[in-house]
């Protein structure tokens, strides 16, 4: 082996600084994508080398929130010094007022009574100085390759379509998955709101509501649904059937693939909810819905409408609520006969031990006995902690 020169390793298992430069460029990427949620990481890791720097910058930049002017402005600014930093822009966020509501919070006094520190955190967050919905007249440049916009907004402030919304919204061209979060003025601005998308792959409505119903003449949805594969609505607070009968049927979600129907007091009719099944009858693969727990609607519910389509595709349906769970497994037995997984989900606010939920999960079998190895049951902890469980060993887990 005389002749042969190995490196030294030091004895700490570190490597020299000269080397850490010589790595090649994939495996940089690697170690820096490891701490893509750390800005502190991502701004040490871009100041060690030229090759760091140009690994590093694709996370450093890969999220763009849009609060206040200032924001605005510091995107300017950043097109203007380093015009390609917006091609690494990757998800968008829009949160009028977090700043300023982060700023109130910590004003607020201490030393005020528990009533009054309390009423002041809350005027803080609900009422934050020189709040507005929509976006100022600042225009920023386009971020090409944006594919998630995140739209989140108080609901004590309605948003309507503005020219400002538009300019915005026109900043990001390329926008597949968006989640809306807020109050429209009306329904009709939540129309013209989605029609300015015209490549959504996934569309997340969460904690809607309006200030208003449909106003005439109501606005004629122009948008474009046909490539639409994941819709996703949760916690409405006013009937949703605007959705199917003023988007989707001008606009037919025909590779719509998963639908998750989340709601209180409100959501679909039994009837839209149907029409929107038959809409999506083609290419509906996963179907999970929760109807209103309320003593009016969940009669209607337990009688859907035909169906004037029969969704083939679909491979996975999850149904949570109150519901004769036996005649529903026997009906989708047999209206789907090459279902692959039915999920019984159970949420728990205390984790209550492996035994007790052994015996549940038998009771269930029992009942659902024609689910043979298509019953999945999914056993949710909304309060997860390590001492918040039973005796058993195993119960951390869950």
């Amino acid at each position: 082996m005389a002749g042969k020169k190995f490196r030294k390793i030091s004895k700490s298992g570190t490597i020299s600084p000269q080397k850490v430069n010589d790595l090649p460029v994939e495996l940089i990427d690697k170690i820096v994508s490891y701490n893509g949620g750390d800005m502190a990481s991502l701004r040490a890791s871009s100041c060690i080398s030229r090759a760091w720097r140009a690994g590093s910058l694709p996370y450093l930049f890969s999220f763009a929130l849009f609060s206040s002017r200032e924001d605005f402005a510091r995107w300017r600014t950043i097109h203007a010094s380093c015009p390609y930093f917006l091609d690494f822009v990757r998800i968008v966020k829009y949160e009028p007022g977090a700043r300023t509501q982060d700023e109130e919070l910590k004003r607020v006094a201490k030393s005020l009574s528990d009533i009054a520190h309390y009423g002041a955190l809350v005027n803080a967050i609900t009422n934050p100085p020189n709040y507005s919905p929509h976006p100022p007249g600042i225009n920023i440049s386009c971020m090409p390759r944006a594919r998630k916009l995140l739209w989140d907004t108080l609901l004590s402030y309605g948003v309507s379509v503005t020219p400002e919304t538009r300019q915005f919204i026109s900043s990001f061209p390329a926008i597949q998955e968006l989640h809306f979060s807020g109050l429209f003025s009306s329904i009709s601005d939540g129309i013209e709101f989605l029609s300015l998308f015209k490549n959504l792959q996934k569309l997340e409505l969460d904690d809607l509501a309006f200030e208003r119903g449909i106003l005439p003449p109501p606005f004629q949805y122009s948008g474009d649904m046909s490539v639409l594969r994941d819709f996703s609505i949760k916690d409405c607070r006013m009937p949703a059937d605007w959705i199917v009968d003023k988007v989707f049927a001008v606009s037919p979600p025909k590779n719509l693939r998963r639908i998750t129907c989340e709601s209180g007091e409100f959501s679909f009719s039994p009837e839209a909810f149907v029409r929107l099944l038959d809409l999506a009858a083609d290419s509906l693969e996963k179907l999970a819905f929760t109807p209103p727990i309320s003593a009016i609607a969940e009669p209607d519910w337990l009688h859907l409408p035909p169906f004037a389509r029969q969704p083939d595709q679909v491979e996975e349906i999850t149904k949570g609520g109150f519901f004769n769970w036996d005649h529903l497994a026997e009906t989708v037995s047999r209206l789907y006969p090459e279902l692959k997984e039915f999920v019984f989900r159970v949420s728990m606010e205390y984790n209550f031990g492996e035994e007790i939920k052994i015996a549940l999960e038998k009771g269930l079998r029992k009942l659902l006995l024609g689910m043979g190895e298509k019953l999945i049951i999914d056993w949710y902890d909304e309060n997860a902690t390590n001492v918040d469980s039973a005796s058993d060993s195993e119960s951390d887990l869950y």
